[in-house]
């Protein structure tokens, strides 16, 4: 992944390459909705939506602040031959298995999927089946903290007396702005 590319471009690009390589009968994987203008749609395909993101409930314990990103997966098949139904039911599961509980990347934590289902498509998407799969991936925004940053305080903590809410009870250690 590039050093230049935002979090969450990154994030997406190791998604859509890790989900490449664990379902390599996935024609494309693609980040822009723009795939659905293409006809014939090439299948089996995937579209990744990320939908919203909140503060991780962790986030209190944690040195990088957190969030849970909330994703949209949704698997198109062509409806073309027996196997339609069964065929995206198939493509629905795979990826499903392929992501629970998977890290997509090196510096990823794993996703949970939290559900899938089918999806109804707009009926000019009538020769496809669709499934959506919904999954939360928590995401640790380390940007800035790049290999060879100096921190400039350290603070030191004793557990349980730790987090946010303990902010008071922290120690200065080392100090070097006040040198």
């Amino acid at each position: 992944m590039s050093e230049n590319q935002s979090l969450l471009d990154r994030y997406q690009s190791a998604m859509q390459a890790y989900l490449l390589s664990q379902c390599p009968w996935l024609v494309s994987v693609s980040l822009d909705a723009a795939m659905l203008a293409a006809e014939p749609l090439a299948t089996p395909c995937a579209l990744l939506n990320i939908e919203r993101w909140e503060p991780a409930a962790e986030n209190s314990h944690q040195a990088m602040p957190r969030f849970d990103l909330s994703c949209q997966l949704i698997v198109m098949v062509a409806a073309d031959g027996s196997d339609g139904s069964t065929g995206i039911l198939n493509a629905a599961m795979a990826l499903s298995r392929a992501l629970s509980d998977q890290a997509p990347g090196p510096d990823l934590l794993p996703a949970t999927l939290v559900s899938a289902q089918p999806y109804v498509l707009e009926a000019t998407w009538d020769g496809y089946h669709a499934w959506e799969l919904q999954l939360q991936q928590p995401l640790e925004f380390t940007e800035g903290l790049e290999e060879g940053t100096t921190p400039h305080a350290l603070w030191i903590g004793l557990s349980p007396d730790i987090g946010t809410e303990h902010l008071s009870d922290y120690q200065l250690i080392i100090d070097t702005e006040a040198s």
